[in-house]
Parts: C-alpha cells; structure tokens; sequence
C-alpha cells in the first residue's frame, strides 16, 4: 500500500516512508517509474492517493533469499478542491522482498 499511497499534505514523510520499506535497488526503480516530477505533480495537483488491498498478499515463490507475493489493490486517487469523482484504479502487483531484512526489493505491475 505505501507505494500507492500518498497525500500532498505530507508528501515528504510518504516518501520517506516508501524508502524506509525498500532496498537501494527498489528506491532507484520506484523513483524511475514515478517519473522526475513525481513530487511536483502530486504538489501542484493537490492530488491524495489511497491504496486498499483487496486481494493477498499471496506468495507466488521463494528461492535464493527472496519471496515474491501477489497483491491486488484498488488506488483511489482525487484532488482536493476538485468537483470531479474520484478515480479508482485496480492494480495488480507482483512485490519481491528480501527473507532477510524483509525489505522490498523490486515491485512489477501486472
């Protein structure tokens, strides 16, 4: 949920929070995937997400340290001030964690 998750009044500790969770590896293809201007947008947008697992985690596989899940979420995204509905999103994911640590190490989109 945390890498969907984000609310442009404390958008600083939603970052750290999603930092905090993964690995360096994990950190770099998150802020990729974000795009450079990550920040900005959600900023200048006024944009809230919330992520709400609706399915898993389930694992899918374990091997070399590693444990990869299945999760299912719906993100449901709006825009303070905004008269347009809200936007939910369902999205599936694929999230490798580190058996040791439990830290994440890579997330994928299904």
């Amino acid at each position: 949920m945390a890498v969907t998750s984000f609310d442009h009044k404390r958008l600083d500790a939603d970052i750290a929070r999603v930092r905090v969770l993964g690995t360096s590896r994990f950190e770099g293809n998150f802020r990729t995937a974000m795009g450079p201007d990550f920040t900005g947008r959600i900023a200048t947008n006024k944009t809230v997400s919330v992520g709400d697992i609706i399915a898993g985690p389930r694992l899918q596989r374990a091997s070399d340290g590693r444990s990869t899940f299945v999760v299912v979420l719906d993100q449901t995204v709006t825009s303070e001030g905004s008269q347009a509905q809200p936007q939910v999103v369902r999205v599936g994911l694929l999230v490798t964690v580190l058996d040791k640590g439990e830290k994440v190490d890579g997330v994928q989109v299904l």
